[in-house]
């Protein structure tokens, strides 16, 4: 469990804009103990947003010294990881059951991912990601064009996109990297 940031300035008033927040952290694995700050620039000054933002980033902080995280956070993120990707899963699963019945169902899973395709392709084109603009197209046209031309197997759309959710990876860092660059820790206190 993180520190309570308001908790190493008890008379420090919620509503003042003074200094920036600043809290103590202790690794459970080496217990090590430095201050910690957001870094410069990173939110605004003292304000209680940023108090919240550094309690945010201390559950995700990783030791500057031995490079451990918050074992409890590690341990649910996995468990929420492992939900999502099994409820996405069985949703796909159930709609291929579906589409055996009725096989334009099936039209689902390529009509979502074109919508997104056509809601991120002006911020795409703009930054010149032409990898991702005609891999994507041509992956949602070749589902819908598999759904149109061969109903009678048009299950293997939901199916294969059930295979790509199942298929073991590594988990995404983000929280842990994006707090380790929101973090500045100070020298090692006694």
């Amino acid at each position: 469990m993180p520190p309570d940031v308001s908790a190493d300035h008890p008379d420090h008033d919620p509503n003042a804009e003074a200094g920036p927040a600043t809290a103590t952290f202790e690794c459970a694995a080496c217990h090590e103990r430095r201050r910690v700050a957001l870094t410069k620039g990173s939110v605004g000054g003292g304000t209680r947003s940023d108090r919240l933002a550094l309690q945010h980033h201390l559950e995700y902080a990783t030791c500057p010294s031995c490079g451990a995280r918050n074992a409890a956070v590690v341990a649910e993120r996995a468990r929420t990881r492992t939900r999502d990707r099994l409820m996405f899963a069985g949703g796909y699963a159930a709609l291929a059951l579906l589409a055996v019945v009725v096989p334009m169902i099936a039209l689902l899973p390529p009509a979502y991912g074109l919508l997104l395709w056509a809601l991120t392709l002006r911020t795409r084109w703009r930054r010149r990601m032409w990898l991702p603009i005609v891999g994507e197209a041509v992956l949602f046209g070749t589902m819908v064009a598999w759904v149109i031309e061969m109903p009678r197997y048009a299950y293997a759309v939901p199916v294969s996109v059930v295979a790509m959710v199942l298929w073991p990876r590594s988990d995404i860092d983000e929280p842990f990297t994006t707090a380790t660059a929101q973090l500045t820790f100070g020298d090692p206190l006694p």
